[in-house]
């Protein structure tokens, strides 16, 4: 037999389905406002983590810069490097492109914050170790610099007293191998047509001088040909010059250029004394005296004068 619920017992039902129904809405409110407020702290400590993240790179950021900056400095120091020092640099170089790669990533994690901290700090440390090499290779350098220096100037002046020494030595052989001239003669000499010559101190008279001188004995001198400049000055001062007759210029070694009369060339022996004649000639001869020079080797040898007159009884 069906028993039919009454209308009072429906009406009940109803009402507790109802509160259910409430309760059920009111949790579901009250979870999703207490899952709101925990989404929004771990955003909340998420964006803290992203901030604390984000400064400390800037940080290490900047002590990297100015590491690197020093470094920059430090490797373009002017100084000779060592193959240690060259290592170094390829080690440096090698970490501070790690250390770029890093700083390059948008979002790091603790342990690449962590990773970077510590290469920043080794790569800080092992500046401070290439400084200080660094400095001790230009302290080492500079010392090298000095002591090159001073045996530079010792070379310079052993340089200087041997070249002082050996042209003092070279001027004694130089002036040693010179010939000496001695026993001058210069005779005016009076050609007459028919070829006879009279020796004659009258200007007028005069048309060719003859010059005569010994070459004295000289061991130093090696034997074979002699150049001997014959220089005729006239009592005006002026040289006797005729370039038909071989007349030129040479450099004494105690004057400028010089005019030469004559240039005559023997055959010397060494250690033998020999005499040399050479005659000049000319014509119109002025009265007064006449002054003769002999040069070899740049050197003057010896000289004479000869004195023509004024022709007439008296």
């Amino acid at each position: 037999m069906s028993v039919d619920n009454s209308p009072q017992e429906q009406s009940s039902s109803k009402k507790w389905i109802t509160i259910l129904l409430i309760l059920l809405l009111v949790a579901t409110w009250g979870y999703i406002i207490y899952d709101k407020n925990k989404t929004g702290e771990v955003i909340a400590q998420q964006a803290g983590q992203i901030t604390t993240v984000t400064t400390e790179k800037d940080s290490l950021q900047t002590l990297f810069t100015a590491e690197t900056s020093r470094y920059d400095s430090l490797k373009t120091t002017d100084i000779d490097k060592d193959n240690q020092i060259t290592a170094k640099d390829k080690e440096l170089a090698d970490k501070e492109e790690q250390i770029k790669k890093l700083l390059s990533k948008t979002n790091l994690d603790a342990h690449q914050l962590a990773e970077l901290k510590r290469k920043i700090k080794s790569f800080d440390a092992q500046i401070d170790g290439y400084e200080k090499e660094i400095a001790e290779l230009k302290a080492e350098n500079a010392q090298l610099t000095q002591e090159k220096a001073t045996v530079i100037n010792q070379r310079d002046s052993i340089k200087q007293t041997f070249d002082s020494t050996k042209k003092s030595n070279d001027s004694t052989i130089d002036v040693g191998s010179t010939l000496h001239a001695s026993n001058f003669s210069v005779t005016g000499v009076d050609v007459k047509n028919s070829g006879k010559e009279k020796q004659t101190t009258k200007a007028k008279k005069v048309n060719k001088l003859h010059v005569s001188f010994d070459l004295d004995e000289n061991r130093i001198v090696a034997s074979g040909a002699k150049q001997l400049f014959i220089c005729i000055t006239a009592p005006n001062g002026k040289p006797l010059s005729v370039e038909s007759q071989g007349s030129g210029t040479f450099i004494p070694r105690d004057s400028a250029e010089k005019v030469y009369t004559q240039k005559v060339e023997v055959n010397y022996v060494q250690g033998q004394r020999q005499t040399v004649n050479t005659d000049w000639k000319g014509t119109n001869f002025e009265v007064g005296a006449y002054k003769l020079e002999i040069y070899e080797n740049g050197f003057k040898i010896g000289g004479g004068t000869v004195a023509l007159r004024k022709g007439g009884l008296f």
